[in-house]
């Protein structure tokens, strides 16, 4: 197993990468990557089994999408960090401006852990666990998820809204110690073919649908 270090715009300084890209392109299973104090104008494909993506110490990272709040961008886009593979650990990341969803765990992604992270301005999704399968035991533990499903008001109010959280077909989900506010769909959706999951400690509140709605789940 590997540190990697990633630093905005590094010039491979002691090893260092300047981008997420560049790490997710040689990172390799049960690898940690250490990601330092910049703001990352780029996405994060979190796809090796059991890699850890975490913050440095002290340091503040922000992923911007430079959506601007406004624009109908036309249907889905990538999450800004998207989570397609086994045990992978992001802690500590701001998403921010996201032309789609902020954060996602889709096809693959057992056991995903989400610690520590926050979104703000979302066209679609806060944090989405959603791989149209069976997803086994993801964590959000202390998150916090703004102004998500902000396209609903760029398209003029019309169509479907995301929840700012949603458990979709998952098995064994936490979500723990997290706050949900000011979006336009649900605060957090524990939703259709969701099964022995947990919701503890959520502050949810100002969020223009159901702060919890518990739909078609066990």
């Amino acid at each position: 197993m590997t540190e990697i270090h990633v630093k905005a715009g590094a010039g491979g300084e002691g090893g260092t990468l300047p981008s997420l890209s560049a790490a997710a392109d040689v990172v390799r299973a049960g690898d940690t990557v250490i990601v330092h104090q910049g703001t990352y104008r780029e996405r994060l494909r979190a796809d090796r089994t059991g890699v850890t993506w975490r913050v440095a110490r002290g340091e503040t990272v922000v992923i911007d999408g430079t959506w601007n709040g406004k624009t109908d961008v036309g249907g889905q886009r990538p999450a800004m960090i998207l989570i397609t593979a086994g045990g992978v650990v992001v802690d500590g990341f701001a998403v921010v401006n996201s032309p789609g969803d902020a954060i996602a765990v889709g096809q693959g992604g057992h056991g995903a852990a989400i610690l520590n992270c926050a979104t703000d301005i979302a066209y679609s999704g806060g944090i989405i666990c959603n791989a149209g399968e069976t997803l086994r035991g993801v964590t959000i533990d202390g998150c916090t998820v703004l102004r998500s499903g902000g396209g609903w008001v760029a398209r003029g109010r019309k169509g479907g809204v995301s929840g700012a959280i949603n458990l979709i077909r998952c098995d064994g989900a936490t979500v723990r110690n997290t706050v949900s506010a000011y979006n336009w769909g649900e605060g957090c959706n524990v939703g259709k073919g969701t099964r022995n999951s947990t919701v503890v400690g959520l502050t949810s509140f100002d969020n223009a649908h159901f702060c919890l709605g518990v739909n078609l789940a066990q």
